[in-house]
């Protein structure tokens, strides 16, 4: 439910609106016919036409605005459009405006990356532009993404900055949205007190300039929530009501689901239960009717639990009912396609462990069989042969030995595959539970595209070009992670030894993370000598190991710091050094560092993805090629990671970095 006022704090202000997933109340479709931008809404029938210009950029921006909060897919197809046009034309205020309107779809898409994306490209033009309006609007933007990731910090000096941006050119007003953001951040972190003063600061400064406004709706009913956090039910009471009444005068049924939710809880939490479900049911009408899962979701597990202290455990069972199936609908649906084939792998190779088996004890029964036959046939004889018998039964009873041995080495070997068959049912279930959490994002951004293509009528070669890059990015995602996991499997390369030139795979690995350190304006530092350095492995593996410690580097780093790259040789080996500025690991949590789908408490900086895996595949390569890697870190004071090989060719002292390379960004 926390996530649910942040996405109420700025209804007014082009810095966020919160969207719900999918939305029919109208339908556009976009096109160009004759140089002409014409849209048509299916409710309505007209049609509006627009020139190519500027102006027509402008109304799109202004339609994309209208509709946020009613029909997010009109929005987001308005915004497109208004960049495509921007672009034809150079038109960089439109370029700016309809970057900053994309990131805020994206955001409520659930897609953070793309949507920081767009926000830095608005906020490069309008820095151009002189624009601190704006600025400001897109810093308000930036703490939004930081709050959905946790990270409050940068949430609370993002905001900070944007209230500072508007204070500086006078606008007082605008700045009490990202004080009631400030107040949402205190709120969520169980700061009551402090939450309910920015939330007063707020309702106060935006009734002066506007009353009965949208902002000031939102931190009335923030003040109504916070008060109900706090359990003093009277006190929240007239302040949820008066936000209700205001939501539903202006029809605005996003937010009614949510204020029905609080007020249900609250008159729950009061033991009126009548009232209580009479909002929980409110709720689940108005999210039915804007097809918003999540809060359909929530309104039917409260509904379930307020008939279950009435005693009606029949309509509570059927309430939970219909929380789990979608719970399950959200969860499921997008990994069942890759679960199936990844189990159809497991199962191939768990049946030909199953088949070595079978005919690993199908030779211990022939041999039993045969032994049986010797042993007869040694009787038989020793009745024909008497002198001899003695020298038969030593024969046979040496056999018998190592018959006996073959057995209990036998009965070891099985012993051996069956522990390994439970180790790899154990690797299966965590190589399940990764694969699907981490494809779950990439996937459900290509079923997104999909049903957007799906639904418009007439598609222009350019959207169709940009859904293909959008699906063609998410596909990589989902590629690369997988060909992470089958790096672990890779049994072949570990044994491969060819010499290899370590500075000329170095210098390639920097050279394709430089766009990644521009992103983050990371000084990407890299000292090493112009000889060759030789060392014996494989080239896949050693490009492997170093696109991962700098993607380690540069992930965790923060934003303007430097990345520092050494190489030094010495008389029988050579040192990498990774060292970054970021915040650093505690000795417990560098225990975890390089095992198999190990991570730490760190966040990416940049909403890069980790799936605990890069580190285990640097060390099993590492150990492959007779070298070593390891961490030297404190908290707050950066990381080192040391890599380590021998060299193919001694050299007799030790020598130190002869040239640097930097990409300052």
């Amino acid at each position: 439910m926390n996530i649910i006022i942040i996405l109420l704090t700025v209804l007014t202000a082009l810095d966020f609106q919160a969207f719900p997933e999918k939305q029919s109340t109208s339908q556009l479709t976009i096109q160009e016919i004759d140089n002409q931008y014409h849209i048509f809404d299916m409710d309505t029938g007209e049609v509006l036409k627009v020139s190519k210009t500027e102006a027509a950029v402008d109304s799109l921006i202004v339609k994309s605005s209208e509709l946020r909060g009613k029909d997010t897919r009109g929005s987001f197809q308005s915004a497109r459009q208004a960049f495509i046009i921007s672009q034809d034309l150079n038109y960089q205020n439109g370029l700016a405006r309809s970057h900053n309107l994309l990131g805020i779809n994206y955001f409520d898409f659930g897609d953070y990356e793309r949507a920081v994306n767009h926000y830095f490209s608005a906020i490069k033009i309008e820095e151009a532009l002189d624009n601190d309006d704006r600025i400001a609007s897109i810093l308000n933007n930036f703490a939004l993404v930081y709050a959905e990731q946790g990270n409050y910090d940068m949430t609370a000096y993002y905001l900070m900055e944007s209230i500072e941006k508007r204070k500086s050119i006078g606008q007082t007003s605008e700045a009490f949205t990202s004080t009631n953001n400030l107040g949402v951040l205190h709120r969520r972190q169980g700061e009551y007190d402090k939450a309910l003063d920015y939330f007063y600061m707020t309702a106060k400064g935006s009734l002066e300039e506007e009353p009965d406004s949208n902002l000031y709706m939102t931190a009335t009913l923030n003040i109504g929530n916070t008060y109900r956090n706090q359990g003093e039910f009277e006190k929240a009471l007239p302040y949820l009501v008066k936000a209700a009444d205001y939501f539903e005068n202006n029809s605005q049924r996003l937010n009614q689901v949510y204020v029905n939710l609080f007020l249900s809880n609250l008159y729950r939490d009061k033991m009126e239960l009548e009232t209580a479900l009479k909002h929980a049911l409110t709720s689940i009408e108005l999210a039915q009717v804007e097809r918003h899962r999540e809060g359909l979701k929530d309104a039917h597990q409260l509904a379930a639990e307020i008939y279950e202290l009435n005693g009606d455990f029949r309509k509570a069972h059927a309430h939970f009912q219909t929380f789990h199936q979608i719970t399950d609908t959200l969860n499921n649906s997008e990994r069942v396609q890759r679960i199936n084939e990844l189990q159809i792998r497991f199962d191939v190779e768990q049946k030909d462990k199953e088949i070595e088996l079978l005919n690993r004890e199908s030779d211990l029964k022939q041999a039993e069989l045969a032994r049986q036959d010797l042993l007869k046939n040694f009787l038989l004889a020793g009745v024909l042969f008497l002198i001899v018998i003695t020298v038969l039964l030593t024969h046979m009873n040496r056999t018998k030995k190592r018959n006996n041995l073959s057995l209990r080495e036998s009965r070891e070997e099985i012993k051996e595959q069956n522990l390994q068959l439970n180790r790899l049912n154990r690797e299966k279930d965590e190589f399940l539970n990764m694969a699907v959490h981490d494809l779950r994002n990439p996937l459900s951004s290509i079923i997104m595209i999909t049903d957007l293509i799906r639904e418009e009528d007439n598609i222009s070669d350019s959207e169709l070009n940009e859904y293909s890059n959008l699906i063609h990015i998410s596909a990589e995602k989902m590629i690369s992670l997988v060909n992470n996991l089958l790096d672990i499997q890779n049994k072949s390369a570990l044994t491969a030894n060819e010499e290899l030139n370590i500075v000329e795979i170095l210098k390639h690995s920097v050279e394709n993370f430089k766009k990644t350190a521009t992103r983050k304006n990371i000084n990407l530092k890299c000292a090493i000598k112009d000889d060759p350095i030789l060392v014996y492995g494989h080239s896949n593996n050693l490009v492997r190991i170093f696109d991962n410690l700098i993607s380690n580097s540069l992930k965790y780093s923060p934003f303007n710091t430097t990345v520092n790259i050494s190489v030094v040789t010495y008389s029988e080996h050579v040192r990498v050094t990774f060292k970054d500025e970021g915040p650093g690991i505690s000795k417990d949590e560098q225990r975890n560092l390089f095992r198999q789908f190990g991570t730490t408490s760190n966040k990416p900086t940049g909403n890069e993805g980790s799936v605990g895996l890069g580190l285990y595949i640097v060390k099993k390569f590492t150990k492959a090629m007779n070298g070593d890697v390891w961490c030297i870190s404190e908290p707050g004071k950066g990381s080192e990671f040391i890599f380590e090989l021998p060299l193919a060719e001694k050299t007799n002292s030790v020598s130190e970095p002869e040239t640097e390379v930097s990409y300052l960004h």
